[in-house]
């Protein structure tokens, strides 16, 4: 074997070629942004993108000179064409794609593993987009990565199972208590709803429809969680919830994570209730005076407040209801895992109902629907309008434009900084460029909290200069403008939720990310999180933030305490993948009688020295019209649509050519193995080596299906390296190694099918 042929998915372009042959020779010029303009640049026109559509699915490994294009492993490159690398024995065709630190040589057989890059309109602002760097990704060899990965997959498996265990017995525990259905009144609720100013959206309908089921007509105790983007009404779905535990003679607590949101439930309780006197609502937190709160618990005890509005301090074994009913844990992300489970120990036959404005995984929604019910608000209420997000550097430029803006409109601004110790600099800065401003400054230490919010509630001040701590609680529709200073210092879903406090009323609401612009460009500063936010700033974003979010920090150990993080080092669509598929099998009840998932590969290189490629003359001439056939091929993932594409091809350019054949034959194989979990195929000596992180038990039950008898014996399981070896076969003339692999794989590909089918219908 080559010392090429240990280099992952490509090559550099200086040791550019066929895996398995280290004197290739360039026999195709690339059609590059190098030189003049090539004749025949690889380019997708207008017809072939419409009938692209026509066929109801785009093509997107078709690329033209100069694209932004990123590779899974390598990142960001660009796209510069295709050349033949040719030897004696071999005749393939690759991409080519430049990188800072040289260019990338990428097999067709591996063309799904680009897909466009989609430039920022902070990339497009500065006219600069960074392509990564080559050697950032090849600090590891190969093989090692393949096995550390396997070895990640088992150990998140594991955990993962352990995890369910525990949870599952939680969750099966309260579903074991009974409770009195909630009855309620239907006169005093027809007359509450009918107070709500506002029409309900069609999904805060459905999902006050869904609790009310739950408290109404089961005997469990109901744990179900609302999810929604910033505003999108979840308080109001959580009052029909409340009412209704009030008018079937039960209590109320409702735990919020920061007193200024306790302070607004506090408000918007109080006025929703004001028409029901027979009602009365308490508030705890470190506001409230201490005589208050022993009034409050003592009532609270014998029965004459009904409703608990609260921080933290709810937690606390002071805390004694009457008759509890209905527990409401606004924000609940917020709170750690071990306090939500001690609030759900102490209230084992309570119905829970969690709001939260950050959404998780839709697949995530489907498989944890059998632990806990989730109603999901994705409408926005009708006449808001998106919040118009720039991102601009730190300077009084932008910052005198925006204030001058909000104050000729009699409009209010929140001015946020990420640190205490930076709202001084902050006050005298706005002080000095407008005299007559009015600032109050306002962070979590100050004993004096509520009343200076109030003060700029009641418009006694044009700006609040404040940490963070409005990212919850505040809803003041004349505020309309917000300013964020050193923006890259928050999180993704920080600075959404900090976006979401404007906006409220009808006027057009602003928000301006500043950085340091002599920091624009590094890492260190995140200004990739910010080009997000400006990205996505329509209604309902929160979902696509929400998946940002977790790209960029990690899923975390979503059922133990660590709020971010990835499981093992997998990716977030591996860790997803795997726990939703545990998820759903301990929902099912299913045990280890199931047979073992085969492994996971985001890909199969097929390493073979084979004549495999599309003559552009087969292809009628055309560069274009061979890469939409390479792309066609790409984006198949299973036999049959192999077979579409070949038959496609065949009806349009006629009978195929040997290397043609070769190449499909070789799609096919990938096909196979990426099932399988196969993640390299090459020649080792006089040997074919699969990269197969397969179970010793599951690979003899493969081979034992093979109807050759001499086949079987050539199988050898080396679990030490995490690999299996198909003895003496690359003796064989390439042709014939190529045709005795797709016919044992395509045995194995079929055992493959029933077993994903064993799992999927269990």
């Amino acid at each position: 074997v080559s010392k090429a042929s240990s280099l992952p998915a490509g090559a550099a372009k200086k040791s550019r070629g066929n895996p398995n042959s280290p004197t290739s020779k360039r026999t195709a010029s690339i059609s590059s942004a190098r030189g003049s303009k090539p004749t025949n640049p690889v380019a997708v026109g207008a017809k072939a993108k419409e009938a692209g559509r026509r066929r109801g699915k785009r093509l997107r490994n078709v690329f033209e000179r100069g694209d932004f294009v990123t590779h899974e492993r390598f990142g960001l490159g660009r796209y510069l064409g295709i050349e033949v690398e040719e030897t004696p024995s071999t005749k393939l065709e690759s991409v080519v794609v430049a990188y800072r630190d040289g260019e990338l040589s990428i097999p067709v057989t591996e063309l799904e593993s680009l897909s466009h890059y989609d430039i920022r309109k902070g990339e497009q602002r500065s006219g600069q987009v960074q392509l990564d760097m080559m050697s950032s990704h090849r600090e590891q060899d190969e093989r090692k990565q393949h096995r550390a990965l396997s070895r990640a997959r088992r150990t998140a498996r594991a955990a993962i199972k352990s995890h369910i265990v525990n949870m599952y017995g939680l969750y099966a525990s309260r579903r074991s208590y009974r409770r009195p259905v909630h009855a309620g009144d239907e006169e005093l609720e027809n007359k509450f709803c009918e107070l709500f100013p506002y029409e309900l959206t069609d999904d805060q309908r459905s999902a006050i429809e869904d609790i009310l089921s739950d408290m109404g007509q089961s005997k469990s105790p109901m744990d179900r969680l609302v999810c929604g983007d910033v505003g999108f009404g979840k308080t109001e779905v959580a009052m029909r919830a409340v009412f209704r535990a009030l008018c079937s003679g039960k209590q109320v607590g409702i735990l919020a994570p920061t007193t200024i949101l306790a302070h607004q439930h506090f408000a918007t309780v109080s006025a929703r209730l004001s028409e029901f006197p027979q009602f009365k609502v308490g508030r705890l937190s470190r506001f409230v005076r201490t005589a208050e709160q022993e009034e409050t618990l003592a009532a609270l005890e014998s029965g004459d407040i009904q409703v608990l509005v609260g921080t933290h301090s709810m937690l606390g074994s002071r805390v004694v209801f009457k008759d509890l009913g209905l527990l409401v844990i606004d924000e609940e992300h917020r709170f750690g895992v071990n306090q939500k489970e001690k609030l759900r120990m102490q209230h084992t036959c309570v119905d829970a109902l969690m709001l939260s404005a950050t959404p998780i995984p839709r697949t995530l929604h489907i498989s944890l629907s059998g632990m806990r019910d989730v109603s999901v608000i994705r409408t926005p209420p009708k006449a808001r309008k998106p919040v118009v997000t720039q991102v601009v550097p730190s300077g009084k430029g932008p910052l005198r434009e925006a204030i001058e803006r909000e104050l000729d409109r009699d409009g209010q601004l929140f001015y946020v900084v990420p640190r205490i110790s930076m709202m001084e600099a902050a006050y005298q800065m706005l002080i000095g460029m407008f005299p007559k401003l009015r600032v109050v400054m306002a962070h979590a230490e100050m004993r004096d909290l509520e009343e200076r919010v109030s003060q700029f509630a009641n418009r006694e001040a044009d700006v609040l200069l404040c940490t963070s701590i409005v990212e919850n609680g505040i809803d003041l529709p004349f505020v309309n403008t917000m300013v964020i200073e050193s923006a890259t210092l928050f999180g993704l879903s920080q600075l959404h939720q900090l976006r979401g406090r404007v906006g409220r009323g009808v006027d057009q609401a602003y928000a301006y990310l500043m950085y340091d612009e002599q920091l624009h460009g590094t890492k260190a500063t995140g200004f990739h999180k910010i080009g997000i936010l400006e990205e996505l700033n329509d209604l309902g974003s929160g979902f696509a933030i929400a998946n940002k979010d977790m790209e960029i920090r990690g899923v975390g150990n979503v059922l133990g305490v660590e709020q971010s993080g990835r499981l093992g080092g997998l990716s977030v669509q591996e860790s997803a993948d795997i726990l939703c598929e545990e998820l759903e099998l301990a929902r099912l009840g299913v045990t280890d009688d199931l047979p073992p998932a085969l492994p996971v590969v985001s890909t199969s290189q097929i390493l073979l020295p084979l004549q495999a490629m599309i003559p552009v003359n087969y292809a009628g001439g055309s560069i274009q019209r061979k890469m939409m056939v390479y792309a066609a091929f790409a984006s198949a993932s299973t036999l049959k649509e192999v077979a579409r594409a070949r038959k496609l091809t065949e009806n349009r350019f006629g009978p195929m050519p040997s290397e043609v054949h070769q190449y499909v034959k070789m799609m096919e194989l990938k096909v196979m193995c990426k099932l399988l979990g196969i993640n390299r195929v090459y020649l080792e000596r006089e040997h074919v080596v699969l990269e197969w992180s397969v179970d010793e038990s599951q690979m003899r039950a493969f081979v034992a299906l093979l109807d050759e008898r001499d086949a079987s014996r050539r199988f050898l399981h080396i679990s030490s390296d995490e690999r299996v070896q198909i003895r003496g076969l690359a003796l064989s003339k390439p042709d014939v190694v190529l045709a005795k692999l797709c016919k044992w794989l395509h045995v194995f590909y079929l055992a493959a099918l029933e077993l994903k089918r064993a799992r999927e219908h269990r």
